[in-house]
């Protein structure tokens, strides 16, 4: 069973995209989450008896649970009341978890070390913001070499540039796909997102 604090992965089926939660209480009968958010970090509206799957990293794998919404306790702060309907599995990620989240990252295309900052960062990629010092941003299928700063530790591999975001009045951003990223390097990036979800919404619920 998921632990007090812990992030976990929502997965319902008929939704594109994974879910954030947090376990509120936890023991074999009820799971407390907070209500889910999405990648825009707003909640997410489930009815009473909705089944999903909840996914969170145990001890040494991931693992998931089916569950069922039983209830939801409304207010500042509101939590679903969920219960297992079968047992916890060995679990298997289908979507990256998405943070917003200000890093320091250096891009290195042919010889030339650029600097960024990071918009958002996943274990699967990044969005990056350069300074107005940097006349061309790496264009689209380029593939360059990246060192992106964590409080974790540093982040150091290959990325393909995949797409330019242009923003009114301000730089371009430039989305990375990370390449053949060892298991422990995206559970290095997983465990800072999580963090760093974690201080967003105790900030938003008044705690930090």
């Amino acid at each position: 069973m998921p632990e007090v604090k812990d992030v976990v992965d929502v997965i319902v089926a008929d939704r594109g995209s994974t879910l954030v939660s947090f376990v509120e209480a936890a023991s074999d009968q009820e799971v407390v989450l907070t209500v889910a958010r999405g990648r825009d970090d707003l909640r997410v509206s489930l009815p009473v008896g909705e089944r999903f799957q909840i996914l969170w990293r145990g001890d040494e794998e991931l693992r998931s649970l089916p569950v069922e919404l039983v209830a939801l306790e409304r207010g500042e702060s509101p939590l679903w009341r969920v219960r297992p309907v079968g047992p916890a599995t060995t679990g298997q990620r289908r979507h990256a978890v998405r943070a917003q989240m200000d890093r320091t990252v250096q891009v290195r295309v042919e010889g030339v070390r650029l600097i960024g900052t990071t918009l958002d960062v996943s274990e699967g990629g990044m969005r990056v913001v350069f300074g107005d010092d940097v006349d061309a941003p790496p264009k689209p299928g380029v593939v360059a070499d990246v060192q992106l700063q964590l409080g974790r530790g540093e982040v150091a591999c290959a990325a393909e540039a995949l797409q330019h975001f242009h923003r009114e009045d301000r730089p371009p951003a430039v989305s990375f796909r990370f390449i053949d990223l060892p298991s422990k390097t995206e559970d290095l990036i997983r465990g800072e997102v999580f963090e760093e979800l974690r201080v967003q919404q105790q900030r938003a619920r008044g705690l930090i």
